[in-house]
């Protein structure tokens, strides 16, 4: 497994493998980068960017004496995905729950309110990869509009402008 966003090292074990520049290996329809046939049973290249649909996938092996497949022996895996926070505002000086919801929420994955970590997060499905990320609000320095970004090995989400700071005595910025 691995990222939608590509990179990833593989190695690839059959037969027949040719040490020439014929050999072409694929994930799905994408051209694996930097093959290297290490042997005639062993491959390795970089997965490809730019698949953008998470799922299984079927590895394609092609060489000047004929092909071979498997089907579903790599899945992409999806990056995060911000769908809403809730709320959508709070004070600054934080403390109060938080609810982020999206996809591609895994386990490892860190969340942040302006440029501050949230604390304390439990992620749990709510449907078919679909996710809550709660916790508690950090704390912010001022009141203002911050960014909510989501991260972890499969990639970054921002919600740009996704939260609202307000001073702790309860004005809003104007």
């Amino acid at each position: 497994t691995g990222p939608e966003i590509g990179g990833t090292l593989v190695e690839i074990v059959g037969a027949n493998f040719e040490m020439s520049q014929s050999t072409v290996a694929y994930i799905g329809p994408y051209p694996l980068t930097n093959v290297v046939v290490v042997a005639p049973e062993t491959l390795r290249g970089l997965t490809p960017s730019g698949s953008a649909i998470a799922g299984p996938r079927t590895v394609t092996i092609i060489t000047q004496q004929g092909s071979g497949q498997l089907e579903n022996a790599f899945t992409y895996e999806a990056r995060p995905i911000i769908e809403a926070v809730i709320p959508d505002g709070g004070p600054t000086s934080g403390g109060i729950p938080v609810t982020i919801r999206g996809q591609g929420f895994i386990a490892g994955t860190g969340f942040s309110i302006g440029s501050n970590p949230v604390p304390g997060v439990v992620i749990t499905t709510v449907d078919a990869g679909i996710y809550e990320a709660r916790g508690i609000l950090p704390a912010a320095v001022a009141p203002g509009i911050v960014n909510v970004v989501a991260y972890n090995q499969n990639g970054l989400a921002t919600m740009t402008g996704g939260f609202l700071y307000y001073a702790a005595d309860g004005g809003v910025p104007t």
